[in-house]
């Protein structure tokens, strides 16, 4: 049961199901904390893997400019080549341009999801420190599928740059043999 869904890549809780429940007078402080110290191990680790997928999207994006950088280099200088090695030319630079293009929008700059200060620092919960956790708990778990989110659709990008790169070196090797 465990590994079942540990497998699924996102499968995201309802927020209004989980506040009714933190909400109730059966669910424990003992409970709460937990939940917050998972939610907020889950919360690092999430952080964790969208650095990675940012790391790996800037690298395919060096590889792909250096891709187009090559092809500068070697056909600026020659004459025109035949009708096949243009056509293979342009799908090359095409693709990684494509690459660059796909990669550098997925890392492009964004305000990334994150408790506020009015999370924090929240009205009306002053007095009671077991309704702040509850209400924080909340919070984190929100940002937490923002984040999540927000990562998996990088992934997928991440994923069309690498297959535009990988065609763009195979064009660039075909060339090679000419």
């Amino acid at each position: 049961m465990i590994l079942e869904h540990m497998l699924q890549l996102i499968h995201f809780v309802d927020i209004e199901a989980i506040e009714a429940q933190l909400c109730s007078p059966t669910t424990t402080d003992a409970v709460v904390e937990e939940f917050q110290r998972f939610g907020q191990i889950l919360f690092s680790e999430c952080l964790q893997r969208g650095s990675e997928v940012d790391r790996k999207l800037t690298t395919m994006i060096g590889w792909s400019v250096a891709a187009l950088a090559s092809l500068l280099v070697k056909y600026s200088r020659m004459p025109l080549p035949g009708m096949l090695e243009t056509a293979i030319l342009v799908a090359a630079a095409a693709s990684a341009f494509a690459g660059v293009a796909l990669g550098s929008f997925a890392v492009k700059t964004r305000m990334w999801p994150t408790p506020s200060e009015r999370d924090w620092f929240r009205d009306g919960l002053w007095g009671d420190v077991q309704a702040l956790k509850r209400h924080h708990v909340l919070s984190l778990l929100l940002t937490h599928q923002m984040q999540v989110s927000n990562t998996k659709t990088k992934a997928d990008l991440l994923r069309w740059v690498e297959m535009f790169l990988l065609f763009s070196a195979f064009a660039i090797g075909v060339l090679l043999f000419f």
